[in-house]
């Protein structure tokens, strides 16, 4: 370390100084190029085996992504007021280009009205926009009917939607297959980035077609319909302006906070600047590599650049008040000499405060879940980046400062409470945390990981008002498939067919022979088992259309040669709309499409999926067909049951391997002990709070134990690396805890206040996760900043160092 000192200080400076800041204006470039992602991909688990078979699902019965504007009236939307209202904001936004169709209630098949008969289907489908249509009876038939019953009106008829089917990229499409196949490194690294610039252009032209969207409901918002937008596209364009937000609003808060603390610290705009600039320089070149990388900031981490602020931040102001400190007791050696000996004494402690830190996020890893794991990763490069700045950057900037230490460091800091509370009480200090341990591994046994997906969202945004309009109204927002598979046909019999319909003349051909009594059956059990959940929305299948024909059929059952015939017989269009969806012939199976109401209470997502796939392992096993469970609802309960066990295999790694780190810096299990037990206290206090506050972990607070453990320790090695060198001094353990106090404890408080307030910051988002996220990890912190100010010096007077 000396030998490289010499090299960057010595006469070849100007020239590191100069390449530093041209590496710097380099990724300060890249870093234009920084990318967001709010995909559904940044909500699953990584390789994901149930992945495969939700995407099989979407290929067969494809859909086109679609927009929902949701539309309200108290006093029903089924009027002629609101009816003229539907068709003239249905008539504007088929004008869009980028539209290829919708449907609203508009289109919903008139079945059973003014007394038709299954005949009359082939003929004749009345709908909401013919003439002589009785309102009040066309409103009952579609809230009585099996198929648009809360799908195109609520159950109070009070709301419905307009569907907006937007017209897709084909290529991009093609290229979501491509990336999932088998590809050599250079076909896939082309395919990559046709993928990237398309999807780019494509989520740019999405934004506007939202953007057009919205204008055109607040164009129209004055006719006493209340309207909200929901959807996938919206959601996800949405959440990347929450990300946008919430990176400036961090950014330059946490950049304020850092200017008060520095200033509060050094009183010297010198001081300052040169302190800031070091945070700076890491978070620039952070941004330009990640940006190189290609990695892109998710909801999960997007508070990085106030975290990578607070964690360099933390790292220089160590840095600097000992380099002070070196000051003001080496008056007579020279600037370059002195930051010699202030690098040298701090390169072990802030080494493995960047180790213990980059371990601590790179256990993030380990939880499959691909925002959280870049998170990790992003985050440990970060730390390498601010380690490598502080003892290159921060070195050559110093040289060139003939700075003096202005502070009195060996001022009397007796009054302190936390000082007094670690020389006079340690029995109460130690008794007071040990309860705190206690309850917070009680705590810890509560907590869960259930929760709400549009509960993730502020009430006031649109994204909350659409989802839970849609959730609660209009048949649930999270979907779930069942598959029937069937493997042959060889239980129709083609002798069923009785004479008396041969008077058809219809030519039959393999299709007509599909639906069977017994296919029709086993949808209709899994149908009504699926409804008897009292959070089950939606419900559509095969049983749905069935069912809605036998109404029209004097509520008699079909046998295999009338359902052959109404297959026939069913126009095209009304084949489309409402059973196309939910048959394959040509694939032999049959699907269930069930939305879950997402904020029901009785909800409880892992143990619904283990009932109902226990209730058809018990009653669907046979040779003949086979029944599987796919879809978003799947993808995101394993990504729920992912986090508790993440939670559990990231919190120990982090202790055993952090402790191993502590036994290797400080050569003594002892001492290793010490520093880690009051971050451990504070990790397990935070995470029992949640538990007894029945707050779940998702994608966020799952990063809260890792977080805290990695960040805390880095107070507690600085100190006791401190307590060392000055007990060595002393051989008093009251003397020196209030050296410690004066030196690296004024610090240790500096940039833990810095932390909290960084943290509590994150307040201000519109996600909720964050909000937990910022609020747990700032008491987490305080907790720490206690422990290692008053709980660790108690806890080395019974130890020898």
């Amino acid at each position: 370390m000396s030998l490289f000192l010499d090299t960057i200080l010595g006469k070849k400076r100007n020239l590191f100084f100069i390449c530093l800041l041209f590496i710097l204006s380099f990724f300060g470039f890249q870093s234009l190029n920084l990318k967001l992602d709010a995909s559904s991909d940044t909500l699953i688990l990584e390789n994901d085996k149930d992945l495969i078979a939700t995407r099989e699902v979407s290929d067969t019965y494809s859909s086109n992504e679609f927009l929902i504007i949701t539309l309200s009236d108290a006093d029903g939307i089924v009027t002629t007021k609101n009816i003229k209202f539907i068709t003239t904001l249905d008539q504007k936004i088929n004008q869009f280009d980028w539209v290829v169709s919708t449907q609203s209630i508009l289109d919903a098949p008139l079945l059973t009205i003014n007394n038709q008969s299954l005949s009359d289907l082939a003929n004749e489908i009345k709908t909401l926009k013919d003439t002589g249509i009785n309102i009040i009876d066309a409103e009952e038939e579609l809230k009585k009917s099996p198929i648009f019953r809360e799908l195109v009106i609520s159950e109070d008829g009070s709301t419905s939607a307009i569907l907006i089917n937007l017209r897709e990229n084909e290529r991009l499409n093609e290229l979501i297959k491509l990336r999932s196949e088998k590809l050599s490194n250079n076909k896939r690294k082309i395919i990559n980035q046709e993928y990237e610039n398309i999807k780019k252009t494509n989520d740019k032209k999405r934004s506007q077609n939202i953007f057009e969207i919205r204008n055109l409901i607040k164009e129209l918002s004055n006719q006493g319909i209340e309207m909200h937008l929901g959807g996938i596209p919206m959601i996800a364009d949405d959440t990347i302006t929450f990300v946008k937000n919430d990176m400036i609003v961090f950014g330059f808060g946490v950049l304020i906070f850092i200017l008060l603390v520095l200033y509060l610290i050094f009183r010297s705009p010198i001081w300052i600047a040169i302190a800031l600039s070091n945070c700076i320089v890491s978070l620039i070149l952070m941004v330009g590599v990640v940006s190189s990388l290609n990695w892109k900031i998710t909801v999960i981490s997007s508070n990085f650049i106030s975290l990578m602020l607070i964690l360099s931040l933390s790292m220089t102001v160590h840095i600097i008040v000992r380099y002070r400190q070196i000051i003001n007791d080496n008056e007579n050696l020279g600037r370059i000499d002195l930051i010699k000996n202030c690098c040298l004494k701090m390169v072990y402690p802030c080494l493995f405060t960047a180790l213990t830190t980059i371990f601590a996020f790179g256990t993030l890893y380990s939880s499959g879940i691909k925002p959280v794991m870049d998170f990790g990763l992003m985050m440990c490069l970060g730390l390498t980046i601010t380690l490598v700045t502080s003892f290159i950057y921060l070195p050559i900037i110093l040289s060139f400062f003939s700075l003096k230490n202005d502070v009195n460091l060996t001022s009397n800091n007796s009054n302190n409470i936390l000082l007094r509370l670690a020389k006079n009480y340690q029995f109460l200090v130690i008794i007071s945390f040990l309860f705190m341990l206690i309850v917070g591994i009680y705590g810890v046994q509560l907590l869960k990981v259930e929760n709400s997906f549009v509960d993730y969202f502020k009430k006031d945004t649109e994204i909350y008002k659409g989802m839970k309009k849609i959730d609660q109204e209009l048949g649930g927002t999270t979907p779930l498939d069942i598959i029937i598979q069937f493997n042959s046909d060889d239980d129709n019999n083609i002798d069923e067919i009785d004479e008396d319909f041969l008077d058809f003349e219809i030519d039959y051909n393999p299709e007509d022979y599909w639906f069977t009594k017994e296919k029709i059956n086993i949808v209709k059990d899994i149908h009504d088992h699926l409804d008897s959940y009292p959070f089950s929305g939606k419900i559509l299948s095969l049983a749905s259309l069935v069912r809605t024909a036998e109404q029209l059929n004097d509520n008699k059952e079909f046998d295999a040669l009338e359902l052959g015939i109404l297959y026939k017989k069913l126009p095209s269009d009304l084949k489309n709309q409402i059973l196309s969806p939910y048959l394959s012939i040509e694939k032999n199976q049959a699907r269930i499409s069930m939305r879950i109401i997402d904020t029901h209470k009785e909800l409880r997502r892992n143990e619904f999926v283990e009932n109902l796939t226990t209730y058809i392992n018990e009653n669907f096993s046979s040779d003949a067909y086979q029944v599987s469970i796919s879809g978003i609802l799947i993808l995101y309960n394993n990504m729920l049951q992912s986090l508790f066990d993440s939670q559990i295999k990231s919190l120990l790694i982090v202790m055993v391997g952090i402790f191993f780190m502590l036994s290797i810096l400080f050569r003594s299990l002892q001492i290793a002990l010490v520093t880690i037990v009051p971050n451990i206290i504070a990790c397990f206090t935070i995470l029992g709070t949640m538990g007894l506050l029945n707050i779940p972990l998702d994608l966020m607070t799952i990063t809260i134990a890792s977080i805290t453990i990695g960040i805390a320790v880095d107070n507690c090695i600085h100190y006791v690396y401190r307590y060392k060198e000055y007990y060595n001094q002393t051989n008093n353990h009251l003397e020196t805890i209030a050296l410690c106090q004066n030196t690296v404890g004024r610090a240790i408080q500096n940039t833990s206040s810095t932390i909290i307030a960084g943290f509590s910051i994150l307040i201000f988002s519109n996600f909720y996760p964050t909000i937990y996220f910022g609020i747990f990890t700032a008491m987490a912190m305080f907790i720490a900043l206690l422990g290692s100010l008053t709980l660790l010096p108690s806890l080395l007077k019974y130890i020898k160092v």
